[in-house]
């Protein structure tokens, strides 16, 4: 896979010493992300993250599940 360039390298002094840092380039990326498809399942994916939340909190406490 070929990749161009993702960002430049900054030169600048700290401590009388000069230090590179990667400096990437900023977003949105181009060609921009196709989330056509992604879209329409969010609302499901929400709601399956509300039933799992509901769940672990029950699991959290076990003491609903105990009949003495």
């Amino acid at each position: 896979m070929k990749r161009g360039e993702t960002g430049r390298y900054g030169v600048t002094m700290v401590g009388g010493e000069p230090v590179r840092a990667f400096i990437p380039h900023s977003l949105p990326p181009a060609p921009p992300l196709l989330l056509d498809g992604v879209l329409p399942a969010v609302p499901d994916c929400m709601a399956a993250l509300e039933r799992f939340l509901l769940f672990r909190g029950l699991t959290l406490y076990p003491r609903p599940f105990i009949h003495v």
